[in-house]
């Protein structure tokens, strides 16, 4: 399991729709070996996780850790869920 931390700062003005679906609450999603958390904290910033199953050596192929913030500002592009 590998789990990607993140925090999304002044979430009520920069994404309103995903600030509106979480609230002032935790949210959770799960399946297909997969999970989403998202919480809010103070000052309009939410943390979240991503957690996923995937494969030994995914995280050395998609990361470089010798630049910090290469590794802050890359993006990841969710697969889709299979519906069942």
């Amino acid at each position: 399991m590998t789990f990607i931390e993140f925090g999304i700062d002044d979430v009520d003005a920069s994404h309103l729709g995903l600030a509106a679906f979480v609230g002032h609450k935790k949210f959770g999603a799960e399946g297909d070996g997969r999970e989403l958390i998202v919480q809010r904290n103070g000052n309009a910033h939410f943390r979240g996780y991503a957690i996923s199953r995937v494969p030994v050596n995914w995280v050395a192929k998609t990361f470089d850790f010798s630049s910090p913030k290469a590794v802050r500002t890359r993006r990841i592009v969710a697969r889709p869920i299979r519906e069942r």
